[in-house]
């Protein structure tokens, strides 16, 4: 009798991220603040849940998502939560 074996790949797009705290490669199936801390680029952060708004960036150019729903700290037009924002392409933040 012959057995099946199911392998299962896992895709993970990346994106270059620039920002004043260096640049890196990150993925995309992250929050930006994570991935970029595994690139080892440090971003400011407090509560890492989007509540409490310390990881408040400017976007200068990119495109970013929020797949677990809208932060609920308050996100000025042209700013992104790095704790709850995913990369969509290669962006850069101030």
């Amino acid at each position: 009798m012959m057995k099946s074996s199911r392998t299962t790949t896992l895709i993970t797009s990346k994106v270059k991220m620039v920002s004043p705290n260096g640049e890196a490669i990150i993925a995309t199936n992250k929050p930006i603040l994570r991935a970029a801390a595994s690139s080892g680029v440090r971003l400011d952060y407090n509560c890492a849940e989007g509540h409490c708004g310390a990881c408040l960036k400017k976007l200068v150019k990119g495109d970013v998502s929020y797949p677990n729903g809208t932060p609920m700290a308050f996100i000025p037009n042209g700013m992104i939560l790095t704790c709850c924002a995913h990369a969509e392409s290669d962006f850069e933040i101030e």
